[in-house]
């Protein structure tokens, strides 16, 4: 078994990804796909979806410096399976309303996932 992990030069964010070897096809990751600093994001995400495509995507938190990276990264490559954090509906519309009104991206992030139909844990 072999296990690769790369911390992405995004600035203030995360972007993490890696992969698990275990015989022939590796499981390829993505752990959180947002920025401040939008030109470091798009080089990083363009980089990591020129490997085909991801089979996860763990999305830690809502706030938009861990996600507002996500809809670029679906353009690019396909991803399989987005695992995102438990929100009952309450928490979930609190969360919306306050990063709408910070200028945010969550209500994105849940528009993005039900259009394109993608399997949600």
């Amino acid at each position: 078994m072999q296990v690769r992990m790369v911390q992405r030069a995004v600035g203030q964010g995360g972007l993490h990804c890696g992969e698990l070897t275990l015989g022939h096809k590796p499981l390829r990751w993505v752990y959180d796909c947002g920025s401040n600093q939008a030109d470091a994001l798009k080089r990083e995400v363009g980089s990591i979806a020129r490997d085909s495509e991801i089979d996860l995507l763990f999305l830690s938190h809502l706030d938009s410096d861990h996600v507002n990276g996500v809809d670029l990264l679906l353009s690019q490559v396909k991803v399989r399976e987005v695992i995102l954090p438990y929100l009952n509906e309450e928490a979930l519309v609190a969360t919306i309303a306050r990063d709408i009104s910070r200028g945010g991206r969550v209500a994105e992030v849940v528009e993005i996932r039900r259009r394109r139909n993608l399997r949600v844990t």
